[in-house]
């Protein structure tokens, strides 16, 4: 009986394992709305640092001024850190980052 026991019990802790690590990542929704004097300019940029740190976006809309991006996170990424990134690429110009997280219904 213990034998048995002994087997199956790393099998279901394995089968359980492999099933978890299908699980989708969970992921976070944010509107990132980006005010930059020049937006165009820095737009292939902030899609890039997007890119680079794994998130999915879709642009909502490019202005004279701000470009708006609706963001998907992985859940276990900061946004202060993507932000300090776009931040960078115009240091001493007026742009601003703001993030705002959106509630799923």
């Amino acid at each position: 009986m213990y034998g048995l026991a002994a087997f199956v019990v790393p099998f279901i802790l394995a089968v359980l394992w492999i099933i978890e690590s299908l699980e989708p990542e969970r992921k976070k929704s944010f509107d990132l709305k980006i005010t930059s004097p020049d937006p165009v300019k820095i737009r292939g940029d902030v899609e890039a640092i997007l890119r680079g740190a794994g998130t999915t976006f879709e642009l909502r809309s490019a202005g004279a001024k701000d470009l708006a991006y609706e963001v998907e996170l992985p859940y276990k990424l900061r946004t202060d850190r993507l932000a300090n990134a776009i931040l960078r690429l115009e240091e001493g110009n007026d742009t601003e980052v703001s993030w705002e997280e959106k509630i799923k219904k």
